[in-house]
């Protein structure tokens, strides 16, 4: 298996107009974690809990420096009804690697500032249904 470092990784979204947008050069990490809710099903009498698979979640954080481009494409995403789109390429876009895509909604948007430091940016995406895997063309 194809081993990469992690700054190969691209995040693209889709801004509030439309457009699909990379905003891996403003980022210094994002990431794809996925859960699955479990019920559980265990009965009287029994020593050890059973479960059984219930339904799978996604989100999306990232993090990175301020830039007025990507706060502004952030920003126009923070309560948008319709949500918008990614594509994740976790080792980057070359041919055949692994991409991540699907539907998201902008759960937080933060922008900071602190003396001494560079302006930071922090958000979060939830997953809006399925994440499809598939391949960068």
């Amino acid at each position: 298996m194809a081993k990469a470092h992690g700054k190969k990784a691209v995040l693209k979204v889709r801004d509030s107009g439309g457009t699909l947008t990379d905003v891996s050069r403003y980022l210094t990490s994002t990431g794809l974690p996925r859960d699955v809710d479990l019920a559980e099903t265990s009965g009287l009498g029994q020593d050890d809990k059973t479960f059984v698979a219930g339904l799978r979640g996604a989100t999306i954080p990232l993090e990175g420096s301020f830039d007025p481009t990507v706060d502004e494409l952030l920003e126009g995403l923070l309560g948008l009804e319709a949500g918008s789109t990614f594509e994740y390429y976790p080792q980057g876009t070359t041919r055949d690697l692994p991409l991540y895509s699907g539907a998201i909604l902008m759960s937080s948007y933060e922008s900071t500032s602190d003396l001494g430091a560079a302006g930071r940016i922090s958000a979060s995406f939830t997953v809006n249904g399925a994440v499809t895997r598939g391949r960068a063309a």
